[in-house]
């Protein structure tokens, strides 16, 4: 019983580090109060979930990692062109609405390696 406590509290690291990489907050609990030291060393290692194309509209926006021009992964889905550009506009409306509200409410950083 005076074990329970402590990893009650204990499972709530894994399942902080697994939501941070869009995985399921209360299924890395669980695992985290069942297994602490394997949960934890697994949500670290575990790869952050991406969102490209149409799969944005799909998430909740915070802390998220937007591939808006495609990714290499799927090349098909890469904005390049100037028609890529106006299909984009034509095709992903919402996504496009959803941007420019998260570009209002939101403070953003953007990275740029030169």
């Amino acid at each position: 019983m005076e074990m329970l406590i402590p990893a009650l509290f204990l499972g709530l690291i894994p399942g902080f580090i697994a939501r941070s990489k869009r995985r399921s907050f209360f299924s890395w609990y669980v695992y985290g109060v069942l297994l602490f030291i394997v949960a934890l060393i697994h949500s670290i290692v575990i790869k952050f979930n991406l969102l490209i194309g149409n799969n944005i509209l799909l998430t909740n926006p915070y802390g998220s990692l937007y591939k808006i021009h495609g990714c290499i992964t799927e090349p098909i889905k890469t904005i390049i062109t100037e028609e890529d550009y106006e299909q984009f506009e034509e095709k992903y409306e919402l996504i496009r609405a959803q941007l420019l509200s998260l570009f209002i409410h939101n403070p953003i950083i953007l990275a740029m390696k030169i």
